[in-house]
C-alpha cells in the first residue's frame, strides 16, 4: 500500500500477425495499472513488456486484492486470456492525526479512521504516552489533549500502534503546530490598583498562573484575571506571568504600566445650611449673568491635575451650561481664563459634572499647590435665545468634606458675579456654590 511494483509479460508462441493485449481488473479500486494496449509483432513476440502496478493509500487497515485480466486479440491469439492475482500489504498508515486549538502548554489531538489503542510522542519527548480511554469503550479516545508542552514552541506529534513508539509502528504524523505565546495586559488602572489579565492561557489544561516582579509573587490565580491592589499612585510598575509559585518559570513577558495620580476631592454638595439659588444665564432683557465660586488647593509639592467639577443646579431652562476655570485675582474675583471644563445640557435639577477638556493657550488643567482658583458657570449667548436662566444652588454652611488625600483643600465662602462685559464683583460673602472639585496629586 502506498507503493508500486512491476511485472513483465510476453507471448509464448510466434503469432501470425500483430497481437494486441488489453488489461482490465476487478476487485479493489485502489490497485492501479498502466492502462492501454500492448502490441506484440511476429518479430518481437518474446520480448517482454513491463507493466507498472501500484496501490494507493486507503482509509482502512486491511490488505486488499485484485485480479488483473489480460486479453489478447489477433495473430491467432483471439480469445486467449491470462490472469494475475495481486494482494496489497497494508502499511497501517491509515490514521490522520490533526493538532489544533493550541494553548500555552497543550494541544488538541484528533485521530481519524484508526479505532484501536494508540500512543503518541512529541518531537523531543523521551516519553511515549498512551492516548486515554475516557469514554470507557475499551480503546483509546480519538480526541485527546496533550499537555505539558513548552509554551511558544513549534512542534509536531507522531502516533504509534504500540507503547514502543518505534518508527515501524507509526500510524500517523500530525501537522506542525506552535503553542501559544501568553501575554498579560494591565487594565482598569487606578491610583492604587490594576487588573492583570492573561491571554493565550487555558486554566483547565495549563493550570493556575502567577504574576509578580522584583522578588514577590502573586497567586495562584484560578481565573483569567487578577486585581492587584495596594499600589502607589503615579508610580511605574512591571509585571510578568509565571507558571509556578516561586515566579521563576516565566510564561508571559513583563508589561509596564503607570498608576494614575492619587485622587483628591473637596465637596460641600451635601452639607447642611440651605442657601439660595443664584441665577445666571441670559435674562429676558438680554443681560448675560455669569456666576463663580472659588476653591483652594492643598500643599502637595508637585501640585495637582484637575479632573472634574460637579455643580448642583436648579434647572430653569434646558440650555447648555458651560463651566470654565480661572485664576484668582484680588477681591476673590476671577482673573485669567486658563481652561475649559466643558459644556453640559441639564435635563433636570441635580448635579452636573464638567470635565477638564483642554487648556487655553499654553495653559492646562494643572493646578499649583496652595493656590485659589475660580469656577464659573455661564450660558453662551450663541446657544440661547432671550430668557435662558439657570440657577446654582448654594449653602450657608462652612462645613466641607475632603478626600483623605485632600488635606488643605477648601471651597471659598463667597459668590461672585459678572454682568455682560462688566467687572466681576462679590455678590455674597455668606454663601458658597454647592460643588465638588476632583483632582489628582501629581
Amino acid at each position: 500500500e502506498g507503493g508500486n511494483k512491476t511485472y513483465t509479460m510476453a507471448l509464448t508462441q510466434k503469432p501470425t500477425n500483430n497481437v494486441n493485449v488489453g488489461l482490465s481488473w476487478g476487485g479493489d479500486s485502489g490497485i492501479l495499472i498502466n492502462q492501454g494496449i500492448y502490441t506484440f509483432s511476429p518479430g518481437n513476440y518474446s520480448v517482454a513488456k513491463t507493466v507498472s502496478i501500484g496501490a494507493s493509500q486507503d482509509d482502512d487497515k486491511y490488505d486488499d486484492s485484485s485480479t488483473i485480466i489480460h486479453t489478447a486479440v489477433g495473430g491467432g491469439y483471439d480469445d486467449v486470456s491470462a490472469t494475475l492475482s495481486v494482494t496489497t500489504d497494508d502499511d497501517d498508515n491509515d490514521g490522520y492525526l490533526s493538532a489544533s486549538e493550541p494553548t500555552a502548554k497543550s494541544i488538541l489531538l484528533k485521530m481519524t479512521v484508526y479505532d484501536d489503542d494508540w500512543w503518541h510522542q512529541r518531537a523531543g519527548w523521551s516519553e511515549c504516552r498512551k492516548a486515554p480511554d475516557n469514554d470507557g469503550d475499551g480503546t483509546s479516545d480519538s480526541s485527546i489533549r496533550a499537555t505539558g508542552l513548552e509554551h511558544d514552541r513549534p512542534s509536531s506529534i507522531t502516533a504509534y500502534h504500540t507503547s514502543a513508539c518505534a518508527s515501524g509502528d507509526k500510524i500517523a504524523h500530525s501537522n506542525d503546530f506552535r503553542t501559544r505565546a501568553p501575554v498579560i495586559v494591565p487594565s482598569n488602572i487606578t491610583h492604587n490598583s490594576v487588573r492583570i489579565t492573561i491571554y493565550g492561557w487555558n486554566l483547565e489544561h495549563d493550570g493556575n498562573w502567577y504574576y509578580g516582579s522584583s522578588g514577590w509573587c502573586n497567586g495562584p490565580v484560578s481565573q483569567s484575571y487578577s486585581d492587584k491592589t495596594g499600589l502607589t499612585g503615579s508610580t511605574e510598575y512591571q509585571y510578568a506571568a509565571y507558571s509556578d509559585a516561586s515566579c521563576s518559570n516565566k510564561v508571559a513577558p513583563a508589561v509596564t504600566f503607570t498608576t494614575q495620580m492619587t485622587p483628591v476631592s473637596v465637596s460641600n454638595l451635601n452639607t447642611s445650611g440651605n442657601g439660595r439659588t443664584f441665577n445666571f444665564g441670559i435674562y429676558e432683557n438680554g443681560v448675560n449673568f455669569k456666576i463663580a465660586t472659588a476653591f483652594s488647593t492643598g500643599p502637595a509639592d508637585d501640585g495637582y491635575l484637575l479632573k472634574s467639577v460637579t455643580a448642583r443646579i436648579d434647572k430653569t431652562t434646558n440650555q447648555p451650561i458651560t463651566a470654565k476655570l480661572y485664576t484668582n485675582s484680588s477681591s476673590s474675583t476671577p482673573g485669567e481664563h486658563i481652561a475649559n471644563l466643558g459644556t453640559v445640557t441639564p435635563t433636570a435639577s441635580g448635579d452636573l459634572t464638567f470635565t477638564c477638556e483642554h487648556g487655553i493657550g499654553s495653559s492646562s488643567c494643572d493646578l499649583e499647590r496652595n493656590t485659589v482658583y475660580q469656577v464659573t458657570l455661564e450660558v453662551i449667548p450663541s446657544n440661547c435665545t432671550s430668557g435662558c436662566k439657570q440657577a446654582w444652588e448654594t449653602t450657608t454652611s462652612t462645613a466641607e468634606t475632603n478626600d483623605p488625600s485632600g488635606a488643605g483643600w477648601t471651597i471659598a465662602y463667597d459668590i461672585v458675579v459678572k454682568q455682560d462685559n462688566g467687572n466681576w464683583y462679590i455678590y455674597s460673602t455668606s454663601e458658597s456654590g454647592r460643588m465638588q472639585v476632583n483632582a489628582g496629586i501629581k
